[in-house]
């Protein structure tokens, strides 16, 4: 394990990752992400397997910081390390590209992502816009598109969580960090939802991919 650091002998840049990412450990840790974890992050686990390490985490981080009086520099080494005795290789694997390939990057460090977003978007809006995308008569793709698109019934889970008291777990976890669970512009369901979308999106490009390989070979 790495050793934890005097901040001065840190990067900016590993401390905004280490943030990001003890950002994230609080999210899944939460009694509300539950429903959502395997379209979240893609795992196929009981959320508890992941959840009570986390906890366990979190909860060693806050005593260390209270007892030395700052933040721990090596939470992104220590949650490495409770990983590799929550999640066998695979499911860590699957998480790890959640992590680096959704949640840490975003639309933000893929305009490429961005661009095919909007290009299928406004399909749905202008005349010509399947043959400005060269897709011939084949509706599969903005058909595909659509769907993964519609959040009616992600919003619909959010809504009647929203409407229950939240847990002891999570109600000192929104007033540590400054959540509101009511806002939809935040932490937890806005990050929730965005996140899902980026993991929708990222598998519809990888069909995209797909066809104009396809395409291509013809």
């Amino acid at each position: 394990m790495v050793a934890d650091l005097p901040p001065a002998q840190v990067s900016p840049q590993a401390l905004e990752r280490a943030a990001r990412i003890a950002g994230l450990a609080a999210l899944l840790s939460l009694d509300v992400t539950a429903p959502f974890l395997a379209e979240l992050t893609g795992l196929s686990i009981e959320p508890a397997r992941l959840q009570t390490p986390l906890r366990a985490l979190i909860l060693d981080t806050r005593r260390r910081t209270e007892a030395e009086g700052r933040a721990p520099t090596d939470f992104e080494a220590r949650f490495r390390a409770m990983l590799e005795q929550a999640l066998d290789a695979k499911a860590r694997q699957t998480l790890w590209q959640f992590i680096d390939d959704v949640y840490y990057l975003g639309y933000a460090e893929r305009p490429h992502w961005n661009g095919w977003q909007m290009a299928f978007k406004s399909t749905g809006f202008r005349r010509g816009g399947r043959d400005a995308l060269a897709l011939g008569d084949d509706d599969g793709l903005l058909n595909h598109f659509a769907a993964l698109s519609d959040t009616s019934e992600l919003r619909v889970q959010i809504d009647q969580l929203r409407a229950r008291p939240p847990s002891e777990w999570d109600l000192e976890i929104y007033v540590r960090r400054s959540w509101d669970p009511r806002s939809d512009v935040g932490a937890p369901f806005r990050v929730i939802l965005d996140n899902i979308l980026l993991q929708r999106f990222r598998k519809f490009m990888q069909e995209v991919d797909r066809q104009l390989d396809d395409d291509a070979q013809d």
